[in-house]
């Protein structure tokens, strides 16, 4: 026994489905304009401390990750040599 996975085709989407998503999306379009007057948006200052830490971070792993690859292959170079 063969068993098949389910396949959607567009015959299962009624025209009615169709138009209520259609409607729903519009409304939510039209409401998102006035939804960005509750955004708290960060100041400048924030902004750029979070940004600073993060490229300060993204150095450090980067310095972490390079150190850990060259350790890795000082031993892989290491241990091939001394392989027969």
């Amino acid at each position: 026994m063969m068993i098949h996975a389910y396949k959607w085709s567009k015959r299962h989407v009624t025209p009615v489905y169709q138009v209520r998503a259609l409607k729903s999306l519009f409304i939510f379009l039209l409401e998102q304009p006035s939804q960005l007057k509750y955004i708290e948006w960060p100041s400048f200052q924030s902004t750029l401390k979070t940004a600073s830490l993060t490229l300060i971070l993204m150095a450090i792993l980067i310095v972490a990750l390079a150190s850990v690859d060259s350790a890795l292959c000082y031993l892989l170079a290491l241990f091939l040599r001394k392989s027969p």
